[in-house]
């Protein structure tokens, strides 16, 4: 199976509610990007507007090899009305009367094509699409959440929910992560030896950067390590945050799936580490059922009572994981916190259409094309893995 071949094989357009649009001193934008990363395109319009970073918001980030159409406003009004940039074009659509919020977008419509199926698999991956269809499948956040992540080191967020500054600043200077750019590469992997050394570290720093930013207060402050991970853009720290919390998060939603009477699985797949079963549910009452049962993502004030199950999973996760629900705050952080939304721990999808196709020129493999509407937070390439499992 081969996925986004070309961007053109992966196309996601975000569906915003109408109750964003109004009068009011925020413009908004359409943004239509290719083969590149929403963080990238934020950093280039800000320096291209020359506004900050918090004045420009986006609903979310979108997967980097794919077409995808998202939302964004900037404050304040008097900006093009187009905008072209490196892997993408922004079209003005109206105003807000605030910053965009990822609960503004309701739904994301995907048609996407997933290449090199044998025969039989492109039909049992057309089945099993039609099927989710009606009894649907787990809602984890898929690995596009962990980017962050590295199988040696864990993850950041969890080294700032335990407090230590210390291996949360050393994660961000030398573990190499797989999206990580060539420079922040060969800038870890020197740093990796050099580490505490920050002079050396700071002749090797990638110009321009934010690891410059952080090493010059380190360089005047050895020990400041808390005041150095502040240094570090909110929106990164939110990110490593999320990835921790999500991945917490599917851990009980694996846990509370796999005690419910009536389900069952087919295996498991590993995302960031975890085993996760692969659990469906038996028909599609107890689909919309359990669609309709929220989880909250886990912070010190998250609520897991629902049930005797969703309790008794959450209190296993977090004895497994080393914290006490009053532990998941960010305390030694100043402006980037654990999410308080809760997610279903269902997802059921809208399928539009699905159909198999030969591939030009190939006898041997073929495609199957897929059309279809997720809510907003769930993940189409996990769909399609487990389509394929």
């Amino acid at each position: 199976m081969k996925l986004k071949t070309v961007p053109d094989d992966f196309m996601v357009t975000e569906i915003l509610s109408p109750d964003l649009i109004g009068k009011g001193g925020y413009s908004l934008y359409r943004v239509k990007k290719t083969n590149v990363t929403t963080m990238a395109v934020k950093s280039e319009l800000t320096r291209t507007w020359q506004v900050k970073g918090n004045e420009l918001h986006f609903a979310g980030f979108k997967d980097r090899r794919a077409v995808t159409t998202q939302h964004m406003t900037v404050k304040g009004a008097g900006y093009p009305s187009v905008l072209e940039g490196k892997g993408f074009e922004a079209e003005k659509i109206g105003s807000a009367t605030r910053h965009i919020q990822p609960r503004d977008i309701t739904s994301n419509q995907f048609e996407i094509l997933v290449r090199d199926l044998s025969a039989r698999k492109a039909e049992i991956m057309e089945q099993r699409v039609m099927d989710f269809g009606a009894t649907g499948f787990p809602n984890y956040f898929d690995a596009q959440r962990f980017g962050s992540y590295h199988p040696d080191f864990g993850f950041i967020g969890q080294a700032i929910l335990k407090r230590d500054a210390r291996s949360a600043l050393r994660a961000y200077m030398t573990v190499p992560f797989e999206r990580d750019l060539q420079p922040v590469k060969r800038f870890k992997a020197k740093s990796m030896n050099l580490w505490p050394d920050w002079e050396s570290m700071m002749q090797v720093a990638p110009r321009p950067s934010n690891y410059r930013s952080v090493l010059t207060y380190l360089v005047d402050h050895p020990e400041g390590y808390r005041r150095a991970l502040n240094l570090i853009p909110r929106d990164l720290l939110s990110l490593y945050l999320s990835a921790y919390q999500s991945h917490l998060w599917n851990q009980i939603a694996a846990k509370y799936l796999s005690a419910l009477p009536g389900t069952t699985s087919r295996g498991t797949m590993t995302i960031a580490g975890a085993e996760l079963p692969v659990v469906k549910a038996l028909d599609p009452e107890q689909a919309r059922e359990l669609h309709s049962t929220l989880i909250a993502m886990p912070n010190h004030r998250a609520r897991y009572d629902q049930s005797s199950e969703l309790e008794s999973a959450a209190q296993q996760v977090l004895v497994e994981s080393g914290f006490k629900i009053n532990d998941l705050k960010a305390r030694i952080l100043e402006k980037a916190y654990l999410s308080k939304d809760r997610r279903s721990v269902l997802c059921l999808p809208q399928i539009n259409h699905v159909s198999r196709e030969k591939e030009h020129g190939i006898d041997k493999y073929t495609s199957v094309r897929l059309d279809f509407t997720l809510p907003r937070g769930s993940y189409a390439t996990l769909m399609i893995k487990l389509a394929s499992h």
